[in-house]
């Protein structure tokens, strides 16, 4: 009887130390991902982050990420027209220029003005 009490006491012993510990509660969250943040960002906040934090945009557009989701999200058949009316800007003349004339880009440029 005197060893159950005592086998009894340790594990009361131990269990609160483990939850005391915190092996008793819900696991930590980890940090959203960026792709997460984005997919739950409103329209506001997007244009809050475009007008008046470009630096931040940067360093979106910078994460591999986002930069596939981005490209996929681009590449859809409804972004064409939005696509289109940006780089038709005339304010978009140079930012246009510069990037038919990078050598990353030219081939599929001048691919495209061939058909």
């Amino acid at each position: 009887m005197y060893y159950r009490m005592r086998v009894f006491f340790i594990l009361i012993v131990i269990g609160a130390l483990l939850v005391a510990g915190g092996c008793g509660t819900a696991p930590q969250q980890k940090p959203d991902q960026p792709m997460e943040q984005a997919q739950e960002m409103g329209e506001d906040a997007w244009n809050n982050m475009m007008k008046n934090k470009p630096d931040m945009m940067k360093k979106a557009m910078s994460n591999p990420e986002m930069r596939s989701a981005m490209i996929k999200m681009m590449s859809e058949p409804e972004m064409k027209q939005p696509m289109l009316d940006i780089m038709a800007d005339p304010s978009m003349k140079d930012v246009v220029r510069s990037m038919m004339k990078d050598p990353r880009i030219k081939p599929t440029a001048q691919e495209a003005l061939k058909n």
